[in-house]
């Protein structure tokens, strides 16, 4: 089933190095506090993204990894804005300002907080728009790193680069912080490796946590099962260096764990015992059963140093405040422990019972929290770490603003506070809702949420339609996704991108007592690691017509209403429909093994479905 996308950015590396001069100093005129902390933060991921890029752009052109004067300046600007992370960290962060925060009108926003959004620093393609100027003097700059930043600027090639996003930061509360305390048990004479692409910055990291000099990286490359290392001679003679310990620092391990297992495979074939090999993983798990037998026995036998979230934001005498007191100044002092509400918890909150639990996968679910104050009730969710952070909490009071969503409250080092609505209810299977209600709201999204740029083609759409089609109901089932490929480019100039909301199903929803539909979770889904991204507003209108099992009559209307009733907006909504239906098919199917069956019910239905809207 092809459900999971490689999402990478065409940026200049010039532009991007401004970007990260500008969001230093805007980080630099904030006083000691989780936002500046948060702001440090974004600027570290900001900084391994352009090393990435730079380092993938030398692999391409030469086939191997090396160790070349422009990593090595890279990595020195990912080092110092790790430095500075930790050395924030390492001061025990306040969860507000740690002074009189400025007046809200001169901040610009009413959030308390001065638009540092990494987002409005860089533009779409990474470019610097303006260097921000916060009205406050910080108590203490930030160490100079016009030197370092000058040493790379003299290298930067003239060409664009490839920068990935880096999941762990985006989507699964992976804070670059677990790393540096996870380190911190190592000798100072380790040498740490980073498995690109997130593995870059966070090897930086965990060298700083270990009080050691700057890793390389290494682009893992080959089957995801089965990848393999391409190093240069230089790179090799590299590890003949004396070394306490040799640390390898990625996200994972996942299925196979392949890429620990192919750089573990590597410092082993150079001449580094085993017993000198110390992983540096996200989670403490052992990789998934995809694994090679030689690999998970090494994996068994090794060190593994991890620190998880719970560990730095759960502390009540740690580097930061409890997650609990993270908003207090907004939302009021917590009257109780947060509830996890993650991995289809929140599903007991809002249904009276188990059997009407809708289905939950928990694999793509976002931490989330149940926080309730003497103000009342709010939720607390990841949002992300990195350039858009502020961007999605302008979008969530857009929504709001508009009727559509909840009320958000702050966001703060990657969590977004809301207001927890317990006079509202999640619709019920089979409830009907105005169609003027859903055409109110997608019509809102396509106009105020334009994509800066598309996610899958038509064409990539249309053959993960066929794939997922013949998985789930054979070969036959291919032959009437029968679209050519000049048909569809020629459809993809009638398409406009947008920043879907991709979720429409029923219980993503909740009613008002005053009768109004509310929105959830619907700000970033077209930023997810799917394969889908932005889309035209046509994919959105499938959805809404799937999930609400809406009928011909009301399509039309739906279709009308979203001026979507003319030759182009209905031949994109006929083609995309298969389309949703075969990506739903998919993404239900890879869960069917957990949650009591009911992902595995729900790939049924979608397949069912399908079959009938493609049936001759």
């Amino acid at each position: 089933m092809l459900v999971y996308g490689d999402r990478a950015r065409i940026e200049d590396p010039r532009a991007k190095l401004d970007g990260i001069e500008a969001a230093w100093a805007a980080a630099a005129r904030l006083p000691p506090g989780l936002i500046r902390h948060s702001a440090l933060v974004g600027a570290f991921v900001e900084a391994s993204e352009l090393a990435q890029g730079l380092a993938d752009l030398e692999f391409e052109a030469a086939g191997e990894d090396d160790l070349t004067p422009l990593q090595g300046a890279a990595m020195a600007v990912v080092m110092e804005a790790a430095r500075e992370v930790a050395r924030s960290w390492n001061s025990k962060i306040s969860p507000h300002w740690g002074e009189e925060p400025p007046a809200r009108a001169a901040m610009g926003g009413s959030s308390g907080a001065p638009d540092l959004s990494l987002a409005n620093t860089f533009g779409a393609t990474g470019g610097r728009r303006a260097k921000l100027e916060p009205p406050i003097a910080a108590s203490r700059l930030l160490p100079p790193v016009g030197g370092d930043l000058g040493a790379l600027a003299r290298l930067l090639p003239g060409t664009v680069i490839r920068t990935k996003q880096a999941e762990g930061h985006a989507f699964y509360a992976l804070y670059p912080e677990a790393y540096l305390e996870a380190a911190r048990t190592l000798p100072s004479a380790t040498r740490v490796v980073g498995l690109r692409s997130i593995g870059a910055g966070l090897a930086a990291m965990a060298a700083v946590g270990a009080g050691g000099k700057a890793p390389f990286s290494l682009r893992p490359v080959g089957h995801p099962f089965r990848r393999e290392i391409r190093a240069s001679a230089r790179l090799r003679a590299s590890v003949a260096a004396p070394a306490a310990a040799w640390a390898i620092a990625d996200e994972g391990p996942g299925l196979s764990g392949s890429s620990f297992g192919a750089a573990a495979d590597w410092l082993e074939a150079e001449g580094v015992p085993a017993s000198r090999i110390v992983f540096l993983p996200s989670h403490a798990g052992d990789p998934g059963p995809e694994a090679d037998p030689a690999h998970l026995r090494r994996w068994t036998e090794a060190r593994r140093l991890t620190a998880d979230f719970d560990d730095l934001t759960g502390r009540a005498h740690g580097a930061v405040p409890p997650l609990a007191e993270w908003f207090a100044d907004r939302t009021g002092e917590p009257l109780a422990p947060l509830e996890d509400l993650s991995a289809g918890a929140w599903r007991a909150r809002w249904f009276a019972d188990e059997a009407s639990w809708p289905p939950a996968h928990a694999g793509l679910e976002r931490r989330k929290y149940l926080l309730r104050t003497d103000r009342g009730a709010y939720l607390l969710k990841f949002a992300g770490l990195g350039r858009e952070d502020r961007a999605k909490l302008d979008r969530a009071r857009a929504l709001h603003h508009a009727g559509c969503g909840v009320e958000p409250v702050d966001l703060r080092h990657g969590f977004l506070a809301e207001r927890w609505r317990d006079d509202a209810r999640p619709l019920r299977e089979g409830e009907t809702v105005p169609v003027e209600s859903l055409a109110a709201y997608l019509s809102f999204r396509a106009n105020a949420f334009p994509a800066d740029a598309p996610g899958a083609s038509l064409i990539e759409l249309a053959r993960m339609a066929r794939v997922n089609a013949e998985e789930a109901l054979g070969s036959r089932a291919v032959a009437r996704l029968a679209w050519t490929d000049a048909e569809l480019a020629e459809l993809q100039h009638a398409a406009r991108p947008i920043l879907i909301d991709g979720r429409l199903h029923r219980w993503e929803w909740l009613l008002a007592p005053e009768g109004r539909l509310l929105k959830t979770d619907a700000l970033d889904h077209a930023g997810g690691h799917d394969l889908v991204g932005a889309q035209d507003l046509a994919w959105d209108l499938a959805g809404a017509a799937v999930e609400f099992d809406l009928s011909e009559d009301d399509v039309g209307r739906l279709l009308a209403l979203c001026g979507y009733d003319t030759g182009e907006g209905r031949a994109l909504y006929a083609m995309l429909t298969p389309c949703y239906l075969a990506f739903q098919l998919g993404l239900w199917t890879l869960a069917a093994d957990a949650d009591d069956g009911r992902p595995a019910a729900l790939a049924g239905r979608y397949a069912a479905t399908l079959e009938r809207r493609i049936a001759p």
